[in-house]
């Protein structure tokens, strides 16, 4: 797919944006505009999990939620699956290089469970900042989750890594979609 850029760099303050684990910074943020983003940027890299739930012969490994299989039934064994637990669970994906990210979509569980997904916050880790996070619009509320889809929109936010976290239970999600430029 050919990408099409736009000779523009605009700044922001992360005032302007709210910062994973109340954390305040004032440097500024670099975002590419770039349009006709629809690149995955996620599918088939690299992934990590806080736990991995193991139902027999059957894993739940961080990979799948990146394998291109949006198939939203976990009867047939696709998807990520954390352990369930009274402690932060986390999901990520590391992208092959820094990448301006325009929105992420998760497709979470058809046959059970959305509710687990409740208070789901999604965070970009940004470029050269080792550990510094910004969110992706609000954390997840109860209402969006009947189409058993989440979108956010990340306005561009140049990152290395995208981050989502569950500060209590566990995270099933099919699949995760990261629309953006490298």
């Amino acid at each position: 797919m050919m990408k099409q850029w736009v000779g523009l760099l605009l700044v922001m303050s992360l005032a302007d944006l709210t910062v994973g684990h109340h954390n305040h910074y004032s440097e500024p943020i670099a975002r590419r505009c770039c349009y006709s983003c629809q690149d995955n940027i996620a599918l088939g890299r690299s992934t990590a999990m806080s736990t991995t739930h193991v139902d027999g012969a059957n894993d739940w490994g961080s990979h799948r939620a990146v394998d291109g299989n949006q198939e939203q039934s976990f009867n047939v064994y696709t998807g990520a699956h954390s352990l369930s637990t009274d402690e932060a669970t986390w999901w990520e994906v590391e992208f092959d290089q820094e990448s301006s990210v325009s929105q992420v979509t998760i497709l979470t569980r058809s046959d059970c469970c959305v509710e687990r997904m409740v208070d789901v916050e999604v965070l970009l880790e940004l470029e050269g900042e080792d550990g510094i996070r910004v969110k992706c619009g609000e954390s997840v509320v109860a209402s969006e989750l009947s189409d058993f889809v989440i979108i956010r929109n990340c306005m561009g936010i140049v990152a290395k890594k995208l981050r989502i976290e569950q500060m209590r239970g566990n995270i099933e999600m099919a699949e995760v979609i990261v629309q953006g430029c490298v």
